[in-house]
């Protein structure tokens, strides 16, 4: 089980919740927000989110990570907790952590 902040991951059996709601994730949804809740707080580059969640294969598709991040930020609703950083890539927003 990972939790970070309101948000909760159940590995196992693959569930998602946010403050209590579950949400439907597609596999690479599910992959993708596993990668960002096991390094909360950090910054992750595009070319660090498409190896971990995509390997190799999907380096011809540059904008597949805009895609599934929008998809992700709009299942778990505003405020989003994956914030953008310019220039470097995304961040999960870790409450824990103040600045």
């Amino acid at each position: 089980m990972l939790r970070v902040g309101e948000l909760e991951l159940d590995r196992l059996t693959r569930k998602a919740r946010r403050g209590g709601v579950a949400i439907r994730l597609s596999t690479r949804e599910f992959d993708l927000l596993v990668h960002f809740m096991r390094h909360p707080g950090q910054t992750l580059s595009r070319a660090r989110l498409r190896s971990a969640v995509w390997g190799e294969d999907c380096a011809n598709r540059s904008n597949v990570i805009d895609v599934y991040l929008g998809y992700l930020r709009r299942k778990l609703g505003r405020p989003h907790p994956i914030e953008t950083v310019r220039s470097q890539g995304y961040r999960l927003i870790d409450p824990r952590v103040k600045g």
